[in-house]
C-alpha cells in the first residue's frame, strides 16, 4: 500500500515538473524582437522591434547590444516606438556601427524621482534596417551570463538578472526584385530584332533596282529594232 502511495507521489511530481517547465523558461527576464522572421525586397526598407520581457522579476533599466549581417543589411535608424512601450524612454541612446554591423541602446525610467524596480513588458526601440544584398540576413543579441557589458536587464542595485538563452534572434530572407529580373530581357532583345530586319531588306531593294532597269532596256529594244525595219 504505501509502495503505491509512493509511486503515485512519483508520477505525480515527474508529471507537475513537466507541466511547470515551459511556464518557467518563458518567464525569465529577455530580450524580444518583433518580427523574428519575414521575407523582405531587396533595396526597400523594413522595421524590428526590439522589446523586453521581465518575466517574474522587476528591473529598473535595459541595455541592448546586438549584432546583424553587415553584407546584406544597414541600419537607417533607431527610434523610439510610437506604442507599448515597457518604460518611458527619455533616455534612450543609441548606436549604431554599419562597418562593423553593430548596434546598441540604453533604456531606463526618468518618470520618477527615485529608481524603482518593476515588471516590465513591451516595446523598447524600433530599428529600420535597408536590405541590400539577396539571401538570408541574421539580427542576433549579444549575451553573455554574468557579463554586465553586454545586453543586460538590470535591477536597481546593478544586478543583472538577463536569461541570455532565452533571447529571441532574428532571420530575415531577402528576395531579389521582379522588375530586375525581367528589365534586361526587354531591352536586349529589341535591338537584335532591328538589325536582322534591315540587314533583310537591304540586298532585297538593289536587286528590284537592277532588274527594272535591265526590263526598260529590253523594251526601247524592241520598239528600235521594229521602227527601223518600218523604215
Amino acid at each position: 500500500m504505501r509502495q503505491g502511495i509512493k509511486l503515485n507521489l512519483v508520477v505525480g511530481l515527474v508529471f507537475l515538473a513537466f507541466a511547470v517547465s515551459p511556464t518557467v523558461a518563458l518567464a525569465t527576464p529577455h530580450l524580444t524582437l518583433t518580427p523574428t522572421s519575414s521575407s523582405i525586397v531587396n533595396g526597400t526598407n523594413f522595421d524590428v522591434t526590439i522589446g523586453v520581457a521581465s518575466g517574474t522579476e522587476t528591473a529598473s533599466g535595459v541595455d541592448v547590444v546586438g549584432t546583424f549581417d553587415v553584407n546584406k543589411l544597414e541600419i537607417v535608424s533607431i527610434t523610439k516606438p510610437a506604442t507599448g512601450t515597457a518604460f518611458t524612454m527619455d533616455n534612450l541612446q543609441s548606436l549604431s556601427d554599419n562597418t562593423l554591423g553593430k548596434f546598441s541602446f540604453s533604456a531606463y525610467d526618468t518618470n520618477s524621482t527615485t529608481v524603482e524596480d518593476r515588471s516590465l513588458a513591451g516595446s523598447l526601440a524600433v530599428i529600420t534596417f535597408k536590405a541590400k544584398n539577396t539571401g538570408t540576413a541574421s539580427v542576433n543579441f549579444t549575451c553573455q551570463t554574468g557579463s554586465t557589458i553586454d545586453s543586460n536587464i538590470m535591477k536597481s542595485t546593478s544586478v543583472d538578472i538577463i536569461d541570455c538563452s532565452t533571447n529571441q534572434s532574428g532571420s530575415y530572407t531577402i528576395t531579389a526584385s521582379s522588375e530586375t529580373n525581367t528589365t534586361p530581357t526587354t531591352t536586349t532583345a529589341t535591338p537584335t530584332i532591328s538589325a536582322s530586319t534591315t540587314q533583310a531588306e537591304l540586298p532585297k531593294a538593289g536587286s528590284v533596282g537592277s532588274t527594272v532597269g535591265l526590263m526598260v532596256f529590253g523594251i526601247v529594244s524592241v520598239f528600235s529594232a521594229l521602227f527601223l525595219r518600218l523604215l
